[in-house]
């Protein structure tokens, strides 16, 4: 699954969002992640039996110009499914 993180411009405490980012990237974050059957994202830790390691992970990294393009679909694919 995959969840991404990050901190908001206006985040009202950005040292402890930066933080909390950190430990989600460290070491001590990713063993508490494999644990809960996570797929570490540190290079470190090795995955659970049967996960996968970042490595062997494939991802798809589209362009700028291909995100751009695709945003008015997603909006209308969003509002369709939520009804908003």
């Amino acid at each position: 699954m995959v969840s991404p993180s990050g901190i908001l411009k206006n985040a009202p405490a950005p040292n402890a969002a930066k933080l909390l980012v950190e430990f989600l990237l460290s070491r001590d974050g990713n063993d508490i992640m494999v644990k809960h059957y996570q797929d570490p994202v540190n290079k470190l830790v090795k995955p659970a039996p049967g996960g996968k390691s970042l490595a062997e992970i494939k991802t798809i990294r589209p362009s700028y110009e291909e995100i751009e393009k695709g945003i008015p679909e997603v909006k209308e694919l969003f509002r369709d499914t939520f009804g908003i």
